[in-house]
């Protein structure tokens, strides 16, 4: 479960509404997709991004899904 995971609440002692939205979408296919747009900015406004231990708790539990959910990435369309 979600709520076991060292990342998870890492991020949810700085960011409780990611998480919640992390727990929501884990094991679906959304993941990645609402993962994907944390790491990018589409806004256009000025941010100041995660702090560095948060973006590394993101990255690792978006490794931590796709090794337990392989079939939820989309495919890259430059791998063939």
């Amino acid at each position: 479960m979600i709520e076991e995971n060292e990342n998870f609440n890492l991020i949810l002692k700085s960011f409780p509404k990611i998480a919640g939205e992390l727990k929501a979408l884990w094991g679906t296919p959304k993941f990645f997709t609402y993962i994907e747009s944390l790491e990018q900015d589409t806004t256009g406004t000025p941010r100041a991004g995660f702090p560095q231990e948060i973006l590394e708790a993101l990255l690792k539990i978006d490794a931590q899904h796709d090794a337990k959910f392989p079939d939820f990435k989309p495919k890259s369309k430059w791998v063939s």
